[in-house]
């Protein structure tokens, strides 16, 4: 029984949530890639609204700009809103862990605290 109860303890050590969180850790840079390209092009874009329009077809270059420029930022905005989503969903399976591993702990404690009484019965 003693052995039963020893194991039991193996259970706390071990991460409930560990692929979950190893994948989110894994995205996180590689948003963070992404959004650094999308800088850069938002930079290059914002030479095009530097260009004064003089004819239509100048006006219509601008024009396409402003929308690629547009288009940049609400990418960014996507992609900053999935990493703040990431690490939010990283920090609630740290929370789980911690409240799983102190409800387990205790079981653990309790049933330490259990074999003690039942070995000094059956010692006396």
């Amino acid at each position: 029984m003693a052995d039963t109860i020893k194991g039991a303890g193996d259970i706390y050590e071990k991460d409930l949530y560990g692929d979950l969180a190893k994948s989110a850790e894994n995205v996180i840079p590689l948003l963070e890639t992404i959004n650094d390209a999308l800088k850069e092009t938002a930079k290059s874009n914002t030479k095009v609204l530097n260009v004064e329009a003089k004819d239509i077809k100048t006006l219509n270059e601008l024009n396409k700009g402003i929308n690629e420029i547009n288009e940049c930022y609400e990418q960014k905005i996507k992609i900053d809103k999935q990493r703040i989503s990431v690490e939010n969903t990283l920090k609630n399976l740290d929370t789980i862990n911690a409240e799983q591993l102190g409800e387990i702990t205790d079981k653990v404690t309790r049933l330490s605290a259990a074999r003690n009484v039942l070995l000094k019965k059956t010692s006396e």
